[in-house]
Order: C-alpha cells, then structure tokens, then sequence
C-alpha cells in the first residue's frame, strides 16, 4: 500500500490578517448603517415622547411606564429607562 498524501494548503496570509482586511471592508458600512438605524430610532420616540406629553404624562417615570404598557422597548429589545430617554431627547431636540 502507498501511504496518504496529504492535501497542501498555502496560505498567502495567517488568519488575522485576512479578518483585519474583511473588518476593513466591511466596518464602515456597518458603522453608517447603526447610526442611521439609532437617528431614525430616536426622532421616532421623540416623536412619541412629544405626543405623551401633550397627553399629560410629564415626568420621565410616567412615560416610561405608559411606553411599557403600550409595549413599546428599546432599540435592542430592553425595556426603556428614564436616563434613556433623556440621553435621547438631549441628543435628538434640535
């Protein structure tokens, strides 16, 4: 019997290297496209946040206990806190 051959694999480049050059063609489009995710996002709860305030609800705790009760998360799936939707309504009231 003749032995096995081995398949030989020559790599140009050590694996790092490959994943550092896909991360430098691809993080920049992933990176536009989170933040115009999270400024869409955040002009519609503004929106929303406006809306509850005409209704009544004037403190941070009332709203987000009225957005739990609508169901209504955060971007991520996680409930919305008071911090939160301050941060939010800093960054997008202009």
């Amino acid at each position: 019997m003749s032995p096995r051959r081995r398949a030989v694999t020559i790599r140009t480049r050590r694996p790092s290297e490959r994943t550092a050059a896909h991360l430098h063609r691809v993080a920049p489009k992933g990176v536009h496209t989170n933040r115009l995710k999270a400024a869409v996002y955040g002009r519609q709860l503004l929106e929303l946040l406006e809306d509850l305030e005409n209704e009544g609800f004037k403190t941070y705790g009332a709203i987000v206990l009225e957005l739990a009760r609508r169901g209504i998360k955060g971007q991520r799936g996680g409930p919305l806190t008071r911090e939160r939707l301050y941060e939010i309504r800093q960054r997008f009231k202009n």
